[in-house]
């Protein structure tokens, strides 16, 4: 069992579906509304505890409804939620599910309040740590700092650029795993990452600058990556997609749990599988299947060839 700490977001998501998304100025009829407890940090974590992992959590909530809610769902997920603050008002994601993908307006909240002191703060957590998780829903200074700080402390440190704004290049020198998505990916090196071969060459190119290991997804049309220097790719598995909401985030979480224990190949299939099957739910982190439920997808996949 491996020891994460994610340092990182935390939302309600107030999701809700439509036959099409809105343009500027349209009303357009919608359904199934619903709270969902979200953001990347959270449903990274959430995955990775899921998955039979030891996650602890360092971040913030709002001193609200939705903050208690928010720990309550992450300690229920197994997450240790020590290292949360109760701080002002929690984090908002508004999310327009349509035709099984999503668009996703985000405030912040109490994630802007997770500052380099916080970290120090919960400095304890990253120090039992084995692996240490970030991406760029709160402050890009406190990032940097908390990933230099695991870095320093010897720790394994995973990046996932998103929002890509908030992407300052010196984070480069303490990434060992670094996961884009296509649109992350082209916007960072400023090329075009449309397919699987020009995931490839982005994928090249993370490497030159030193990134030991690189993952880009792409949705539907699977991964590339590398193992060691070559750079492949990988088809995802086909299902019947209602809410790609915390897929990305999933295969993050399931990746980051099991590389270590099955090779770079093997784990690639495996978090491909877990954001397979959070696809063919509705729901962030309450679409994040366990580890026996990844288990019987796999097995089912190996029994039909």
């Amino acid at each position: 069992m491996k020891k994460i700490c994610v340092v990182g977001s935390i939302n309600m998501d107030l999701v809700i579906e439509t036959n099409y998304p809105p343009v500027m100025g349209e009303t357009v009829f919608g359904n199934n509304f619903k709270t969902v407890p979200g953001g990347k940090g959270a449903n990274q974590a959430v995955a990775a505890a899921k998955l039979e992992n030891d996650v602890s959590f360092i971040g913030a909530v709002g001193d609200d409804m939705f903050g208690a809610k928010l720990k309550e769902n992450l300690k229920n997920s197994g997450v240790d939620v020590s290292g949360i603050e109760n701080i002002g008002t929690s984090g908002i994601a508004m999310i327009i599910v349509s035709g099984g993908d999503n668009t996703i307006i985000l405030e912040g909240g109490a994630n802007q309040s997770v500052t380099p002191q916080l970290v120090d703060r919960y400095v304890e957590l990253i120090k039992e740590c084995d692996i240490c998780i970030f991406q760029l829903e709160i402050s890009s200074d406190a990032v940097l700092y908390a990933m230099k700080t695991a870095k320093d402390l010897g720790k394994y440190v995973v990046l996932n650029p998103t929002p890509v704004t908030g992407f300052i290049p010196k984070m480069f020198e303490y990434t060992d795993i670094f996961v884009v998505n296509e649109h992350e990916a082209s916007a960072l090196l400023d090329i075009s990452v449309n397919n699987a071969d020009e995931a490839k060459i982005a994928c090249q190119m993370y490497l030159d600058k030193g990134i030991k290991q690189v993952i880009i997804t792409l949705g539907s049309n699977g991964c590339v990556y590398n193992v060691g220097n070559e750079v492949k790719y990988a088809e995802a598995f086909k299902v019947d997609a209602v809410d790609s909401t915390a897929a990305g985030d999933s295969f993050i979480g399931a990746f980051c749990a099991e590389f270590d224990n099955l090779g770079v190949d093997e784990a690639i299939r495996y978090a491909q599988a877990t954001s397979a099957i959070v696809v063919s739910r509705k729901g962030a982190s309450v679409s994040i299947p366990t580890k026996n439920e990844v288990e019987k997808f796999l097995s089912c996949i190996n029994n039909s060839k």
